[in-house]
């Protein structure tokens, strides 16, 4: 145990990292080995930053850059991708979970979506007044159109398989909202030729399924369907208005919010015995984007809790619920890297978003 200070950022002449070089005259206290101590007595003593740290670091350097908007771990929490708006308009960045540095995906980027398997990161752009479906490399060398045209087309999310990108779009009527698919080769087809219109989709863990909301009834209900079009079901026949469906445990059922005279609450639809089951005893005005984990089988979502805003997981078969975040100022978005125990949200205060990080474990 050694009294030691902060210091100057250098690269180590022993690993070829960066290391904070301390000086006496100000005391606080290392434990370490000669793996994080400098071995050479005759230099000043060295604590390197930790891989979290400097992630942390450049989180905080995006603060500064600007109003971050949306954060996502994607590629298994390898990176994370940030929604950044600055003077240089809106731009997506992605934020390497081992300390790298950050680097530029694309400029006017709307809103990142999700990871493609092989190809990238999927987010909506404008161009010429619509908004369009691009594709960004992973490492930022590429960016390419998806969708383009007269149409409006965003929302994408890329199959559990890897086989196809489904979006929301107004190809056929505009204004008039379906789900459509764009195979590995190409290939644009409608899945939801329905009336009303479909948004808010899910895929199933098997890809060949999803489940979307739908007003074709008046209200918004929870629909089934496939990607041959064949299959179209109203799992909710309900008066009132469903949020949200995400499919969980294992493609057995589905989570989403219902309105209640309270106000809305979580439930699942067991998809065997089509049976809707309330879950946990939140009652938020304003229902968030649900999350399931395959890790840890729960639901995750953002809501006004007792104690301001918090993130929330809920066991969808107990009902089991705990706050895992807990903050003064609104949650905006959160995601989570369930392989590192770590949690980086989006809280808006006076207008301003900024980025936040938890160490859960």
């Amino acid at each position: 145990e050694i009294e030691i200070v902060d210091g100057v950022e250098q690269k180590s002449q022993y690993t070829g990292r960066n290391t904070v070089i301390v000086k006496p005259q100000h005391q606080v206290t290392l434990r370490g080995t000669k793996d994080t101590l400098n071995p050479n007595p005759g230099n000043p003593i060295s604590a390197e930053k930790s891989t979290l740290e400097k992630f942390e670091a450049e989180l905080n350097s995006m603060n500064e850059a600007g109003t971050a908007e949306f954060a996502s771990f994607q590629f298994g929490g390898e990176l994370l991708i940030v929604q950044l708006v600055s003077s240089n308009g809106p731009q997506l960045y992605a934020v390497p979970f081992n300390g790298n540095k950050s680097y530029l995906l694309s400029t006017n980027s709307i809103f990142p979506i999700s990871e493609s398997l092989s190809d990238g990161i999927y987010f909506t752009t404008v161009k010429n007044g619509r908004f369009q479906i691009g594709l960004a490399s992973a490492n930022g060398s590429t960016v390419r159109e998806i969708t383009s045209g007269p149409s409006n087309s965003w929302g994408a999310k890329v199959a559990p398989n890897g086989k196809a990108v489904a979006f929301i779009s107004d190809q056929a009527i505009e204004g008039d909202l379906d789900i459509y698919s764009i195979s590995t080769e190409g290939k644009i087809v409608n899945l939801t030729a329905a009336m009303g219109n479909q948004w808010d989709f899910s895929w199933s863990d098997g890809g060949t399924k999803l489940c979307c909301l739908s007003d074709s009834t008046g209200n918004s209900e929870v629909f089934l369907f496939d990607t041959s079009g064949i299959l179209w079901e109203n799992l909710t026949n309900s008066t009132s208005n469903e949020w949200f469906p995400t499919w969980c445990l294992n493609g057995q059922s589905i989570v989403f919010w219902t309105e209640t005279k309270e106000g809305c609450r979580l439930a699942t639809i067991d998809l065997v015995k089509k049976v809707t089951v309330p879950v946990g005893n939140i009652v938020s005005d304003t229902p968030t984007q649900l999350q399931w984990s395959q890790v840890t089988k729960k639901v995750y979502f953002a809501a006004k809790g007792n104690n301001g805003y918090a993130v929330f997981a809920v066991d969808p078969i107990s009902g089991q619920q705990s706050a895992l975040v807990e903050s003064s100022e609104a949650i905006r978005n959160f995601s989570i890297n369930h392989s590192e125990g770590v949690v980086v949200y989006c809280t808006e205060a006076n207008g301003r978003t900024s980025i936040k990080l938890k160490k859960l474990i």
